[in-house]
């Protein structure tokens, strides 16, 4: 799990460092991180129910194949030039990515949380 929020957290820097160098602005980097943290504050609850009701191994199967699709995106229009300092507002990319980040992340952190007493043995 140590490799999960190391990799969550780097990827939040690489994102945030980008839209800085894409825009020069604090106020758009600041909207970013707000688009990434209001869905993990609110869907928070939903996710701890999602771990007492689903298979938790599943969950974060799929959170963490998101988070992959997520960084997939951000290459992909990188890599092809739609996202870059000659398309103006193409930093709106960004703040989608961090929206669907931050819901998975909001879904997924509850589930990991959740895990932990599944994987440490009980004192008997």
């Amino acid at each position: 799990m140590l490799g999960q929020w190391v990799s969550m957290g780097m990827q939040q820097v690489a994102q945030s460092f980008l839209v800085y160098d894409l825009t020069g602005s604090a106020a758009i980097l600041g909207i970013m991180s707000l688009a990434s943290a209001i869905p993990q504050i609110a869907l928070g609850l939903f996710g701890g129910a999602l771990a007492d009701r689903f298979p938790k191994k599943r969950l974060l199967q799929m959170s963490q194949s998101s988070a992959a699709f997520v960084a997939l995106v951000i290459v992909i229009t990188l890599a092809t030039g739609i996202l870059s300092k000659d398309r103006p507002g193409s930093w709106g990319i960004l703040i989608a990515t961090s929206i669907f980040s931050g819901v998975f992340n909001g879904l997924a952190l509850p589930v990991r949380q959740a895990l932990i007493p599944e994987l440490v043995l009980k004192n008997r």
